[in-house]
């Protein structure tokens, strides 16, 4: 004897909007220290900066790595 019965569905689980955005900028924050952090490792001798393995530019985030030092030397002297 089979009945005809729907079961009930189950209401999947929302995220609230808070940790919706928190994730959103989590991902956001972990693609740009990836892409620095390749920036670095093309810059170490050890590694990439000689004739280790070198990541291509199209995959790194930032131009020259001082540059960042330079800007804010600029800031304490004024």
């Amino acid at each position: 004897m089979t009945s005809n019965v729907p079961s009930p569905t189950r209401k999947r689980p929302t995220q609230a909007i808070g940790a919706k955005i928190f994730h959103s900028c989590n991902i956001i924050s972990l693609f740009i220290m990836l892409t620095s952090g390749l920036q670095i490792y093309n810059a170490n001798p050890v590694f990439g900066g000689r004739a280790g393995l070198h990541i291509p530019p199209i995959f790194t985030l930032g131009g020259w790595l001082a540059g960042g030092s330079a800007i804010r030397w600029l800031e304490t002297r004024t």
